[in-house]
């Protein structure tokens, strides 16, 4: 095949039995659009934050310049929320935009709720940025969505939550009269639209009972407990969707059939119901509450090596038949985030929560789903709204952002030190490497992350490509 011809592929989205293929409607594309500068935008200032902690986590860095000390805990604020909470929701815009296009075909072309929507969600995310870049509130380093104490940035929060839970709520009732004839793929998507309605409920009932308390470290403690437990049942979900996703586009196939895709949410959608269930059913906030919904999350065990298991059956059919195909970004896209988020499930069990293992299996696993979501895009999504991203970029990107990933969480893993401080006890040798490893992995992830935001900056930016010699 000639350059110009392979370009000219490149162009065109892969034919997916699934989603419909070739020009979408104005209204659905203008969204998407949205929705993956959103995801630019996520990516960019979690950076920003990710490069404050990289480099007050560096041995002797802090010493020569106290102020990033300071900035540790407001960066670490920065890098949570738009790294591991907004970026995973504009992704899930992203997907909740395709389920929706491909179950509809037939709506019309504008769309004024979804630009409501996604125009929402954007301006919630520059509120948030304006009040962790100022001076005002104090940072709470609590679990799962940590927080500046600050009025707005509660209710930035509060108006990205809604946003996206509309737009699920939307994918759900449209697509109710037809879900016994849904794809394997818009499955998976509603069915993270479930639970993710269900973290929002449990998060809901967690401030009914804090209602008259004000806000501080435990009090955020207890309001994102349990619906961010629920809220990784939804990642799990998108993971394996992604992971369907790259699988059809780099094998032809998917790797779980339409059978045990149906099985396998419904379990995930039955266990995140539990959420809600624990949080009435035990003493608010009491150890024997917190210790169920830490019990709970070993369920997740279930769909997550049965799809690791399927991705790797497929890998090995895809071997035997076509070889590897380590230059295609879908092919190595599964590749890297089946085997970082396997190294981060493996550090999992070694994690008690009082140092830096933790973070180690989290940045693992969370890593491993970071490089399924970026497959994704080159894959699929840049390529729908015309603006496909080069193959070559594409993986120096990809392997850039594993491997310092990987680096940097297995610095972390070595080091053991106690978790959310600067620099903290890098008085011994497993300190000082696993420190050095976690600040040069991170600088390589911030690296790999940077080229990934100026991608889609750029695809959006640019004119589309030309459609001239393309058939």
């Amino acid at each position: 095949m000639s350059a110009r011809a392979d370009r000219a592929d490149e162009s065109r989205p892969p034919h997916l039995a699934l989603w419909p293929g070739g020009e979408w409607p104005v209204g659905p594309k203008r969204e998407l659009r949205a929705w993956i500068g959103l995801a630019a935008f996520a990516i960019a200032v979690a950076g920003l934050g990710a490069g404050l902690i990289a480099a007050s986590r560096t041995p002797g860095a802090a010493d020569r310049a106290p102020w990033l000390a300071a900035m540790f805990e407001r960066g670490l604020v920065v890098h949570v929320v738009f790294f591991f909470v907004i970026w995973f929701l504009a992704v899930f815009g992203c997907l909740l935009r395709l389920a929706r296009t491909a179950a509809m075909p037939g709506r019309p072309t504008t769309d004024p709720a979804g630009t409501v929507i996604v125009g929402s969600a954007g301006a919630a995310c520059a509120l948030l940025v304006v009040v962790a870049l100022s001076n005002a509130g104090i940072a709470s380093l609590n679990n799962y969505v940590p927080v500046i104490i600050h009025a707005l940035f509660y209710v930035g929060l509060a108006a990205i939550a809604l946003a996206l839970g509309l737009a699920a709520l939307r994918l759900l009732v449209d697509t109710a009269p037809i879900v016994r004839s849904l794809d394997p793929v818009t499955t998976g998507i509603a069915a993270s639209g479930i639970v993710f309605l269900i973290a929002l409920l449990c998060i809901a009932i967690a401030a009914g009972f804090l209602v008259g308390e004000a806000p501080s470290p435990s009090w955020n403690e207890d309001l994102f407990w349990a619906g961010g437990h629920i809220l990784q049942f939804m990642n799990v979900g998108l993971v394996i969707t992604a992971w369907q996703v790259l699988g059809l586009a780099a094998f032809g196939e998917l790797p779980i059939g339409p059978r045990w895709a149906r099985w396998m949410f419904g379990f995930l959608i039955a266990t995140a119901a539990l959420g809600p269930a624990i949080l009435i059913g035990f003493e608010p906030f009491e150890m024997r509450q917190t210790a169920a919904f830490t019990d709970l999350q070993y369920l997740l065990a279930v769909p997550i090596l049965f799809a690791l298991g399927a991705v790797a059956t497929a890998f090995v059919r895809a071997a035997s038949r076509d070889g590897l195909r380590w230059k295609e970004p879908a092919f190595l896209a599964l590749a890297l985030s089946s085997a970082v988020f396997s190294v981060g499930t493996a550090m999992g069990l070694f994690a008690d929560g009082g140092d830096t293992r933790t973070p180690a299996h989290y940045h693992g696993v969370i890593a491993g789903m970071q490089l399924a979501f970026m497959g994704v895009f080159y894959s699929h999504l840049l390529p729908l709204i015309g603006r496909p991203a080069g193959r070559r970029a594409s993986r120096i990107q990809l392997g850039l952002f594993a491997i310092g990933q990987l680096t940097a969480a297995i610095g972390l893993f070595i080091a053991a030190a106690p978790r959310k401080s600067a620099g903290a006890g890098a008085e011994s040798l497993a300190h000082l490497i696993g420190f050095g490893m976690n600040g040069a992995g991170g600088l390589l992830a911030i690296a790999g992350g940077a080229l990934f935001a100026w991608t889609l900056g750029r695809a959006l930016l640019s004119s589309p490509p030309s459609r001239s010699g393309t058939n």
